[in-house]
């Protein structure tokens, strides 16, 4: 059992034999995102996987954290936990999932694990590993000086995930949390940097650099240059164009970081994972602009995925057989699947729903799509990390090119800029978006043919790029279907898809988080499993 997070975004994850079995965020089951807020002492995830599994906790042989994990998420856990390196777990959720045999992986993040030197406080910001068979090699760090308050590192030196979420809270990309504090949204950021030009990245660039894989950013200077620009023009042009000169810088470090990591490893496959990894556009960059051949980013690259790694740790630390079987990820849904009585359980004891069964629920959901009705579709278990792929999601009709603004006015409420993402059939994807790999978690963000500019206005950016979702029959085989029928219908083999939840909250988990959904927002109909559920009688 691996325990995941820093002083947010905790997680638990169950491995048997190297492979995954359930994990979960706290969130979900808190309802309080980031887990912000929580009493780490009530650790919910813990319960959820033992029931689920029907474990007890003596069943269980080894228990693995990263070591910047706040320690009371641990205490319900009466173990022996062994400590890992923060950066370390990160690597180990991003190579021993990836089915590579050899691999250089790349961890950038806000920080990580942390130490004094000369009384001065200093945490890793990049690490360079590389991975071969069960054996994990840091060559390399950057370490960036930072202030502490309590647990938590404070505005490190050299950090590009500081760098970014600092210039996203300046710029307002932010969302309030469940404690009531206000938080940096960085995926915000990505989304407003599509609308203005990198006008300051020169002059940005003077306090923020990367030489020979050493990273160094003066916070400090990069901050009041950002403040003094709005001080003096505070327009929504200066916002836009200080969103896409981070972004640019962003990606031009995280590409020469890769590029170092490539010189010194000759490896063709890279792993990436730390909160960085969630920058769809710096991924791409490193597709397009390195020797690299093929990428594999975990799902949960943010502090959410330590768990992984954590448990996938202790298991290669103590099996020490020679043999080394790559387990490869095939999904991430290591949630719980609901059975039908507990889904007929939850609709009967609400009075202001309507439901039935349907015996081909794919085919029905591509139907009200088609028809530009907005569906929430829950099926199997929840996806772990921060996207929706199918399992808990709210599907629309891309062709319709009113229908971002529909699904903002109407369940959604987010900024006008941020965009939607497109899942489409992999036997397709080639004629909709210039890819040429598979993107099965919506981790890279490539430009749109012109097909697709055409055809599905809905989740083409104004940039003409789209955070696209690859669907195979072997990624999400129910998933597949209801794209497969629209298909049928409207003959486009695409769909709008977003995270089943409203602004501020957390992804459905459970049915009751589901039917809640849709009572207090304008969705159509929630297909859950086989069932139909409307507000009118007519479902």
């Amino acid at each position: 059992m691996g325990f995941g997070g820093s002083n947010h975004d905790y997680s638990v994850c169950l491995a048997r034999d190297g492979k995954i079995l359930f994990a979960i965020e706290e969130e979900r089951l808190t309802r309080k995102k980031y887990g912000y807020g929580i009493d780490v002492k009530d650790n919910k995830a813990f319960g959820y996987i033992l029931q689920a599994v029907n474990v007890a906790v003596n069943d269980i042989n080894y228990f693995g954290a990263n070591d910047i994990l706040d320690r009371d998420y641990l205490f319900i856990c009466n173990k022996d936990i062994i400590q890992y390196n923060h950066h370390l777990t990160h690597a180990a959720s991003a190579y021993y999932p990836s089915g590579f045999q050899e691999a250089a992986i790349l961890i950038i993040d806000h920080s990580g694990s942390h130490f004094v030197r000369d009384e001065k406080l200093f945490t890793e910001t990049v690490s360079y590993y590389k991975g071969k068979g069960r054996h994990l090699d840091c060559f390399q760090k950057v370490e960036g000086q930072s202030s502490k308050a309590g647990d938590v590192v404070k505005r490190p030196t050299n950090s590009i995930g500081y760098f970014y979420s600092m210039i996203s809270k300046i710029l307002g990309c932010v969302g309030t949390c469940a404690d009531g504090k206000v938080h940096s949204e960085s995926g915000k950021l990505m989304g407003l940097s599509s609308y203005g030009e990198p006008v300051y990245l020169n002059a940005i660039s003077d306090f923020a650099f990367v030489k020979d894989g050493i990273v160094q950013i003066d916070i400090t200077s990069v901050e009041q240059f950002v403040r003094n620009i709005l001080e003096a023009d505070n327009s929504d042009r200066t916002v836009q164009n200080l969103a896409t000169s981070a972004q640019h810088l962003l990606e031009h470090m995280v590409v020469q970081c890769a590029i170092h990591l490539y010189n010194v490893t000759g490896c063709d496959n890279i792993c990436i994972a730390g909160g960085v990894g969630l920058n769809g556009l710096a991924n791409m960059a490193i597709l397009e602009k390195t020797n690299f051949k093929n990428i594999f980013v975990q799902p949960a690259a943010n502090d959410a995925g330590t768990s992984i790694g954590a448990a996938l740790l202790a298991y290669h630390e103590h099996n020490k057989s020679s043999s080394y079987y790559v387990q490869g990820m095939k999904h991430n849904f290591y949630g719980t699947t609901y059975s039908d009585e507990e889904i007929e359980n939850v609709l009967s004891k609400y009075s202001d729903i309507f439901w039935r069964k349907d015996a081909d629920a794919p085919k029905a959901a591509a139907k009200l799509i088609a028809d530009d009705n907005i569906i929430a579709w829950f099926q199997g278990g929840s996806e772990f990390g921060p996207r929706s792929l199918g399992n808990r999601s709210i599907l629309a009709n891309p062709t319709n090119k009113d229908m971002k603004d529909i699904l903002n006015s109407r369940v959604k409420f987010r900024e006008a800029y941020r965009p939607y993402a497109p899942s489409v059939m992999k036997e397709h994807q080639k004629e909709y978006f210039k890819l040429n790999h598979d993107t099965n978690y919506m981790l890279l963000i490539p430009q749109a043919a012109e097909k697709a500019k055409k055809e599905i206005p809905a989740v083409v950016h104004v940039d003409n790029t789209a955070r696209v979702q690859t669907v195979s029959k072997e990624f999400n085989l129910k998933f597949h279907k209801v794209i497969e029928e629209f298909y049928r219908i409207k003959n486009t083999p695409v769909l709008l898809n977003t995270s089943m939840n409203v602004m501020g909250e957390p992804i459905c988990e459970t049915p009751e988080d589901a039917v809640r959904c849709l009572i207090k927002t304008n969705i159509d109909y929630l297909i859950i499993g086989d069932y139909i559920v409307g507000k009118q009688a007519c479902v």
